[in-house]
């Protein structure tokens, strides 16, 4: 009987040892998991412009520059979004952390295709999406647009998240000049008209190319698919006259206007850097 009662109580002993161990490091687990939340969401800024709040994951000082200077960098870009009707089909050829996609989903329940071929953007790119409850709303395409469909290599000047300066099948960026090359690799290139054809998205309505270089050879991949759009904002570097002139071109050949363009003088010190929004007339 004595040693059916040690046995009882060593069962009982090792039962105690076991619950302090589970009730010490649930205890632990939940202080860790509170740190957790707590450091997330000092990496998470909330911003209002126009009465629509809005949230950006910003695990560098890179992206929370992103996301302070969100209204102050472009203005022109937004006050363009400002103008869309609700329910428009935006299209972001090269999104980036996706801070202008958000905005036209959140503002102007726009349906975004938000281009974005660079791997180090795109889980940025999802978590802003996923934060702002916009997944309904925006489609990740993760190819680069061009105007051929093709392989190629796809290279970048820098591996930072919500890094820009790169290109799909060549090696220039925005101003014409060889790209620093930092990583590479090799990928695939879609036109736009054949994006649409394949995937069966919906033509857009309005149409932003921001892609480092080049804007004129995505214009290209939209075919006669580009007289359908009514407005678009592209980046156009003036010093490389090449890409100007090709723009320039393709938006007289599809009856498109100049409404206006804006220098952007935080990209590039020569200052011939512009956004330039085109009209159909």
């Amino acid at each position: 009987m004595d040693s059916l009662k040690k046995i009882v109580w060593k069962i009982a002993q090792i039962v105690a040892q076991l619950l302090a161990i589970v009730f010490t490091f649930g205890r632990f687990g939940l202080i860790l998991g509170e740190a957790i939340s707590k450091l997330m969401k000092k990496k998470i800024r909330v911003l209002v412009h126009q009465n629509t709040e809005l949230k950006f994951f910003v695990p560098d000082e890179l992206n929370k520059w992103r996301a302070l200077t969100f209204a102050s960098k472009e203005p022109e870009t937004l006050a363009w979004i400002d103008t869309f009707a609700n329910d428009s089909v935006f299209w972001d050829v090269g999104a980036n952390i996706g801070l202008y996609s958000i905005y036209a989903a959140r503002k102007k329940s726009c349906r975004v295709i938000a281009i974005e071929p660079s791997l180090f953007n795109l889980e940025i790119l999802a978590r802003n999406i996923e934060l702002n409850k916009v997944e309904r709303l925006i489609t990740i395409f993760p190819i680069a647009l061009t105007n051929r469909n093709s392989q190629g290599l796809f290279s970048m000047s820098s591996e930072e998240v919500g890094g820009a300066e790169s290109t799909f099948g060549n090696e220039y960026i925005f101003d014409g000049k060889n790209l620093n090359l930092k990583f590479q690799f090799t990928s695939i290139g879609t036109r736009m008209d054949s994006a649409v054809d394949l995937w069966g998205f919906d033509q857009p309505d309005f149409v932003k190319i921001d892609v480092d270089g080049i804007e004129h050879l995505v214009l290209e991949g939209f075919g006669e698919k580009l007289k359908k759009v009514k407005s678009l904002l592209i980046e156009v570097n003036k010093d490389f006259e090449e890409q100007a002139a090709a723009i320039k071109h393709l938006m007289n050949k599809h009856d498109f206007n100049l409404l206006t363009e804006h220098r952007l003088k935080s990209l590039d010190i020569t200052g011939q850097t512009f956004n330039q929004i085109w009209i159909k007339s």
